[in-house]
């Protein structure tokens, strides 16, 4: 009869350690997926402010442009 409820203790204490192990393995899995989201805002946040750069240089372009041009017909309109 010892050895009946020895093993039955054994079994139970396998399937606790089981379940512990698979409550770490689900805990693990959602602090990487938690992880990947970060990293995944994080792209997006510097790749809008890239963006955002990229469309202050071309505004910048731009606007040295028109001004080049506007200095060019004064001269024009001067020689003129």
């Amino acid at each position: 009869m010892i050895g009946w409820k020895e093993e039955e203790e054994e079994e139970e204490e396998e399937e606790e350690e089981e379940e512990e192990e698979e409550e770490k393995e689900e805990e693990e899995e959602e602090e990487e997926e938690e992880e990947e989201e970060e990293e995944e805002e994080e792209e997006e946040e510097e790749e809008e402010e890239e963006e955002e750069e990229e469309e202050e240089e071309e505004k910048e372009e731009e606007e040295e442009e028109e001004e080049e041009e506007e200095e060019e017909e004064k001269e024009e309109e001067e020689e003129g």
